[in-house]
């Protein structure tokens, strides 16, 4: 029962987090976010990010967890397109934010960083063939 409380507010931070930056960009859409959140595959991987991250006690944790959901909804087979254009351009948006943040703050956290390049890129390779005129 504990668990699961204590599960619940760490989804409850991510989402607050990616909420906040919809809310930056003059969108509110609480149904994508929960849709991102709220799979299984997400859960575990909240749960488990908060429990053994090596950024677990860092300043930018609920950032870095939130990137991570958001790479991982990317590659989900799961989401539906319109969900991972959203997820691909909030991920655009956070690098960009890395950037201006510090080149020792890209470096520490390079891990993360990488996997949501490569997630971004795999996307683009296959959106641009799925989205490709038959």
């Amino acid at each position: 029962m504990f668990d699961a409380i204590v599960l619940r507010l760490r989804v409850a931070r991510v989402q607050a987090e990616i909420v906040a930056q919809l809310k930056d960009c003059g969108v509110r859409d609480q149904d994508f976010v929960n849709r991102i959140c709220q799979t299984e595959e997400s859960l575990r991987l909240i749960d488990t990010l908060f429990k053994i991250s090596y950024y677990k006690k860092s300043q930018a944790a609920v950032f870095l967890y939130a990137s991570t959901v958001l790479a991982n909804a990317l590659s989900s087979n799961f989401v539906s397109a319109k969900d991972k254009r959203n997820c691909y351009t909030l991920l655009e948006e956070r690098l960009i934010r890395m950037d201006r943040i510090s080149k020792g703050f890209k470096i520490e956290h390079c891990l993360v960083i990488g996997e949501m390049e490569a997630a971004m890129d795999t996307w683009r390779v296959q959106g641009e063939v799925n989205e490709s005129p038959k």
